[in-house]
């Protein structure tokens, strides 16, 4: 199984893995990679954002010099559906099109439910891994994490008990 490096809190640990998907483009500037699942850490803790659920991620990893990672698009699961809503929350900036390179780098994704009584969402970020070379995108260690991560209706959002 594969360790998350993007974390909802401090308990994961980091991934060690080499990637396995094929490089999309290789020249002299450099080497990309398509990641159909960043590796999200657990089981979310989301926050209310008005009514959305703000869910705040962090990336736990150090990434080798020369690689940086963009987070392409945030796939919501069809069994639970909600709506991505542009923007970040808190102090953090929208995960998508944010570009992760150190230990710290942080984003977030808000929600809104299609169904007013859901109690979970789960969702993917995809991305691409971008590196100056195959070795360093070797070196990076970031593999697909083609599960969903699933986070809870947070606390003071109201939903329908029946």
């Amino acid at each position: 199984m594969v360790t998350d490096v993007f974390e909802t809190d401090t308990a994961s640990p980091s991934a060690t893995a080499q990637p396995t998907e094929t490089p999309l483009e290789t020249d002299d500037a450099g080497v990309t990679i398509a990641l159909p699942g960043l590796p999200v850490g657990g089981d979310g803790i989301a926050t209310d954002a008005g009514g959305a659920w703000c869910v705040s991620l962090f990336w736990n990893d150090t990434l080798p010099e020369g690689v940086s990672l963009m987070v392409d698009e945030v796939v919501v699961d069809p069994e639970t559906p909600a709506t991505v809503v542009a923007g970040g929350c808190g102090e953090l900036d929208a995960c998508l099109d944010a570009t992760i390179a150190q230990p710290g780098d942080g984003c977030a994704v808000v929600f809104t439910p299609d169904h007013p009584a859901a109690e979970v969402l789960r969702f993917r970020l995809d991305g691409t891994l971008a590196c100056d070379d195959q070795a360093a995108c070797d070196a990076a260690g970031v593999v697909p994490d083609e599960e969903w991560n699933e986070v809870e209706r947070p606390e003071g959002t109201s939903g329908s008990d029946g």
